[in-house]
């Protein structure tokens, strides 16, 4: 065995073990973001393995979402699911009233202000997460073949593009966050990558032979008239692996392009930093690994670029630091261990991966 075969080889193992260790306490997870993580995270270790367990542990893991998270909380004055449908109707059509967070507290109530730091702590229907859903379901009716996981995919694309869409003289805008019922705005201001998200997500559901092609329009507007300025981790990581996913789109070259060069501009701190940043204790796993995915996604641009290939190399840096174990004995890490770890899975399973 080669060393690179040794490498893949360890890292995939690392992968699987992640993966099974979330899944020994998933009932203890209700997360929506890290339940769709995990389901695409399941369906690439059954590809990679060729083991029929993992498609089945995906799709127990979407059916248990379903039953959960497409219901209101038990500490919620409502009762049922978020569609207002019957139960037979509902469990044929789960994610026609959206899919909370799952966030550990009630949502915020209309008389109460927003705290920004408290509010990733409260419950909703988070845009981001919706279309991280999406992805999932489209992902495993490629896997399984099986339809009702794209019709899901479509009709949590609907409602969600009639609840957080609205339209101003200056053209469409969107929140970022609703309240579980999907009546009221918690957020009510976009987040930038948001429509970058969406035209990603729903122009795959589209080529599909799903009918969003209004949708799509909409989301390019946005896009339009659209800043991205970051240097969050996180927030790069999502720029580049939308790219990705724009990258084979008819007329969408030279966006995917752009996104590409926009992230390499606002890399260079981490490139510069990231040495002296090794044993610090206030690192963020979440954003380095999401930035680590969004890399691996445009390796092969990096590399033809001669002034990108340090960027190509940050991934591996970011994830030879993570994938020792005790830098993940470290609180930064164990205070959101879940997260952390279908993250990290993700992004090593992306590695050797030739999906866009």
């Amino acid at each position: 065995m080669t060393a690179k075969e040794q490498t893949t080889a360890r890292e995939l193992d690392l992968a699987e073990q992640l993966m099974a260790k979330l899944t020994k306490k998933n009932n203890a997870v209700l997360c929506l973001q890290i339940q769709a993580v995990a389901v695409e995270n399941d369906l690439q270790l059954a590809t990679q393995r060729r083991e029929a367990g993992f498609l089945k542990r995906a799709r127990e893991r979407v059916e248990w979402v379903h039953q959960s998270l497409a219901r209101h909380r038990e500490d919620a004055p409502l009762r049922g699911w978020l569609s207002g449908l019957d139960d037979c109707e509902a469990r044929l059509h789960p994610t026609r009233g959206g899919l909370r967070s799952g966030a550990p507290y009630p949502e915020r109530g209309p008389r109460q202000p927003l705290e920004p730091h408290k509010e990733p702590l409260r419950d909703g229907q988070c845009f981001r997460d919706l279309a991280l859903w999406m992805a999932a379901l489209e992902r495993c009716f490629r896997v399984s073949g099986l339809p009702q996981y794209l019709d899901w995919a479509e009709d949590l694309a609907e409602v969600a593009f009639q609840a957080f869409v609205y339209r101003t003289p200056a053209g469409p805008r969107m929140h970022s966050k609703m309240s579980c019922d999907l009546n009221r705005a918690l957020i009510p201001e976009m987040d930038p990558l948001d429509p970058l998200d969406g035209l990603a997500t729903y122009l795959r559901l589209h080529s599909t032979g799903g009918s969003l092609e209004e949708e799509c329009y909409d989301f390019a507007q946005m896009i339009a008239g659209a800043e991205f300025s970051s240097r969050e981790p996180g927030d790069l990581g999502r720029i580049l692996w939308n790219s990705a996913r724009l990258r084979n789109e008819p007329d969408l070259a030279s966006l995917s392009d752009g996104l590409v060069a926009l992230a390499v501009r606002c890399l260079a701190w981490f490139v510069h930093n990231l040495p002296l940043q090794e044993e610090r204790a206030n690192r963020e796993p979440a954003g380095e690994l999401v930035l680590a995915y969004g890399l691996d996604r445009v390796r092969s641009e990096l590399v033809g670029r001669r002034a990108c290939r340090p960027y190509a190399r940050l991934a591996s840096q970011i994830l030879a630091h993570w994938s020792r174990e005790s830098n993940r004995q470290l609180s930064i890490w164990t205070d959101q261990s879940e997260l952390h770890d279908v993250l990290l899975a993700g992004a090593l399973l992306s590695r050797h991966s030739n999906r866009s």
